[in-house]
């Protein structure tokens, strides 16, 4: 399901099949993927779907459209450990 080694996967809320949201739960169920860090990107952003990552276990959440320069600054907050300032 999830390459062994991944540090951080980016998730859409909506999503066909299973949400992302859904997604991010399942991954935190399971041993080999529970310490993966997760965020949640959507277009759809509102105060519940900020609660409801962080709810689900993401250490971010960038609404849409994305500005590439905020981008990139995220991940690498994401990706350090220094995220959930932006939720």
């Amino acid at each position: 399901m999830v390459r062994a080694g991944a540090d951080l996967i980016l998730t859409d809320i909506r999503m066909p099949i299973m949400d992302g949201l859904g997604l991010v739960r399942e991954l935190k169920a399971h041993e080999d993927t529970c310490g993966v860090r997760l965020s949640a990107m959507t277009g759809f952003d509102t105060p519940e779907n900020r609660t409801a990552a962080l709810q689900a276990g993401c250490v971010g959440y960038i609404a849409k459209p994305i500005d590439a320069r905020e981008f990139l600054c995220r991940i690498a907050e994401f990706h350090s450990g220094r995220a959930l300032s932006g939720l």
